[in-house]
């Protein structure tokens, strides 16, 4: 297995084009991108936190402790907004700054109105537009929202 180890540190350094590894999430593959980037090479490592890294709270006691290990060792964590900063923090007792937001970029609004987007697309001024922002899972809400708006529409 010691082997293996340096037979792939060889490999990755001889193939070596980049300054930085990244994680999309926590566990399994920011616990791994720690250990190969920070460890093994000495490459500094960022992992990015989602809701899910946070929510979820299966595992054993091993994917526990690999997942605060990860927070603690990075050379940088990352949370996509304020509440999953706050969240993450607590979850693993560490200060919210620890992690810094990395949103996603967004075009430049633009001077639409809501006019302007009912005439694009059809819709009279009775009909309900919302927009949302999210992966479409249960745990969003969007199916309550819906629910919500034809209630509100067909009392």
């Amino acid at each position: 297995m010691v082997q293996t180890f340096f037979i792939l540190k060889k490999e990755l350094l001889a193939a070596r084009d980049y300054d930085i590894f990244h994680s999309p999430n926590i566990f399994p593959a920011g616990f791994f991108t720690l250990l190969i980037g920070k460890y093994l090479l000495g490459i500094p490592v960022v992992s990015t936190f989602f809701g899910t890294d946070i929510l979820t709270s299966g595992g054993s006691i091993w994917t526990r402790l690999f997942k605060r290990f990860t927070v603690l060792h990075a050379d940088a964590a990352t949370t996509i907004s304020y509440s999953t900063r706050k969240l993450a923090a607590k979850k693993y007792g560490v200060p919210e700054n620890t992690f810094s937001i990395a949103s996603y970029p967004l075009p430049p609004p633009t001077e639409r109105t809501v006019s302007d987007i009912r005439g694009r697309y059809g819709y009279s001024a009775d009909d309900v537009i919302v927009l949302t922002v999210s992966n479409l899972v249960k745990r969003k809400g969007t199916e309550d929202l819906v629910r919500a708006i034809a209630r509100i529409a067909n009392p």
